[in-house]
C-alpha cells in the first residue's frame, strides 16, 4: 500500500517530507527580522531567496578582476592628461626661449625664435605697451599651468576606494583639458608668429588663445559644481581645496593674462598693418575698451551670480594689477592731459577697487555665521551642510 503523499495547509501536494515542516511552521515575518535579512543580503550582495551557483576556476576569476581594474580607468581622458602635459612643457620650452633672447643666457632650442618680446615691441611700438619687465610674467603664466598639468596627472596614478581619483568624479574632463590644451599650443603659436612680425595673424591667434583659456575656466567651474555635492557627501575635502586652488585659480591667471595679451596685439595690429592702417589714438582707445569691458563683466559676474563658483578665485584681480601697473611704468610722462594715462590710471584703480570689493565680498561670506551660529572658516567654506537636493542626479556612473 503506498503511503499517502503529504499536503500542505493550502491543499498543495509536496515532494519532501522536509518540505512539510517549512510550509506548516512558516510564520509571519517581522520587522526586526526583515531588517536583519535585508542587512544580511547586502553585506553578503546576494539575495537568500534566489541563489546562484557559479563555478569559475582560478584563470577566470584572475581575468575577471583584470576586465575590472582596466574598467576603472577613462582611456580618452588619460590620453587628454597626456596631451596636456605634453602641449604645457612645450609651450614652457618657447616661453624660455623667448626669455633666453631677452636677458642672455643659453637656449633650450637655438635658432627657433630670433627676436625677444623688448625687440619687438621697441620695432612695432604701441602707446600702452607694457615695461619689459613684465615679459617674464609669461614664466609665471606657465609654472602654474605646469603644475596644473601635474596635478592632473598625479590623479592618474592616486585612488580612492580603490577607483582613481580623476574618474570618480570627473573634474578634470575631456572638454576642459582639450581647451586648455589647444589654448597653451596658440600661445606657443603667437610667441613664433610675433617673432616672424605677422602681428594680424599673431592678433587672431592670441584672440583665440584667450577665449580657449575662458573657455577652459568656465568648464573647470562647472563640472566642480556638478560634482561638488558628492564630493562633499563623501568629506573628500582635499579634492575640493585643489580644484579650487590649482585648477580654477590656474585656468582664470592664463585667461586674464591671455586676455590683455589679445588686447596689445589688437593695438599692434591697427597700427602698424600695411593695407589699412588705423590712427594710433584709437587704436590704443579700442585696446583699452577691450581690457575695461572685460575686468567690468568679470567683476560683476564674479561677485553676483558665480559668486558661489568663483569665490575662491582671485589671480585675475592680481593679473591685472600688475600688468596695468607695467603699462603705468612704461609711460613716459604722466601729464593729466594725457589720454591713454588717464584711462589706463581708471583702470588701474579700478583694478585696485574691485580687488579690494572681492576680497569684503568672500570675508563676509565665509566668516558668515552658519545655521549653528558657528564663526569657524573651514566649516562654512568646506564643511557646510549641503542643501535637500535630489541625490538621484548625483549617483556614481
Amino acid at each position: 500500500m503506498e503511503k499517502p503523499q503529504p499536503v500542505s495547509a493550502s491543499g498543495v501536494y509536496l515532494s519532501e517530507p522536509w518540505s512539510t515542516s517549512v510550509a506548516t511552521d512558516r510564520r509571519p515575518e517581522t520587522r526586526l527580522s526583515r531588517n536583519i535579512r535585508s542587512k544580511r543580503e547586502d553585506k553578503l550582495g546576494i539575495s537568500f531567496g534566489s541563489v546562484r551557483k557559479i563555478k569559475l576556476d582560478t584563470s577566470q576569476e584572475l581575468s575577471s578582476k583584470q576586465l575590472t581594474m582596466a574598467s576603472d580607468h577613462n582611456s580618452c581622458q588619460m590620453l587628454c592628461i597626456f596631451i596636456n602635459v605634453v602641449v604645457v612643457l612645450g609651450t614652457s620650452i618657447v616661453v624660455v626661449c623667448s626669455l633666453a633672447h631677452q636677458y642672455s643666457f643659453p637656449e633650450p632650442l637655438p635658432g627657433l625664435l630670433r627676436h625677444d618680446l623688448e625687440e619687438m615691441a621697441d620695432r612695432k611700438p604701441s602707446p600702452i605697451s607694457p615695461a619689459p619687465w613684465l615679459h617674464t610674467g609669461w614664466a609665471v603664466v606657465m609654472a602654474w599651468q605646469l603644475v596644473l598639468a601635474l596635478h592632473a596627472l598625479f590623479s592618474v596614478c592616486r585612488k580612492w576606494t580603490g577607483v582613481p581619483v580623476y574618474t570618480s568624479p570627473v573634474l578634470l574632463s575631456v572638454s576642459l583639458l582639450m581647451s586648455a590644451s589647444l589654448a597653451y599650443g596658440l600661445s606657443a603659436a603667437w610667441f613664433v608668429f610675433y617673432d616672424r612680425g605677422s602681428t594680424t595673424t599673431s592678433c587672431l591667434v592670441a584672440v583665440l588663445s584667450a577665449l580657449l583659456g575662458w573657455t577652459a575656466f568656465g568648464i573647470s567651474l562647472h563640472t566642480l559644481e556638478e560634482n561638488l555635492f558628492r564630493l562633499r557627501k563623501s568629506e573628500r575635502y582635499s579634492e575640493i581645496i585643489y580644484h579650487r586652488f590649482i585648477v580654477h585659480n590656474g585656468l582664470a591667471f592664463y585667461a586674464m593674462w591671455s586676455m590683455f595679451v589679445a588686447a596689445f596685439n589688437v593695438a599692434v595690429a591697427m597700427i602698424h598693418n600695411t593695407k589699412h592702417s588705423v590712427d594710433t589714438d584709437i587704436s590704443t582707445v579700442v585696446a583699452m575698451v577691450i581690457m575695461a569691458g572685460f575686468m567690468v563683466g568679470y567683476f560683476l559676474l564674479d561677485v553676483t551670480c558665480l559668486d558661489k563658483c568663483t569665490r575662491y578665485t582671485g589671480t585675475p584681480y592680481i593679473v591685472s594689477i600688475v600688468v596695468l601697473s607695467a603699462c603705468i611704468f612704461r609711460q613716459e610722462d604722466w601729464r593729466s592731459d594725457d589720454v591713454n594715462f588717464i584711462f589706463l590710471a581708471a583702470l588701474l584703480t579700478f583694478a585696485f577697487l574691485s580687488c579690494m570689493a572681492k576680497s569684503a565680498c568672500v570675508l563676509c561670506r565665509v566668516m558668515r555665521p552658519n545655521s549653528h551660529g558657528s564663526m569657524d572658516v573651514t566649516s562654512v567654506s568646506f564643511r557646510r551642510p549641503p542643501p535637500p537636493e535630489d541625490e538621484g542626479r548625483y549617483l556614481l556612473k
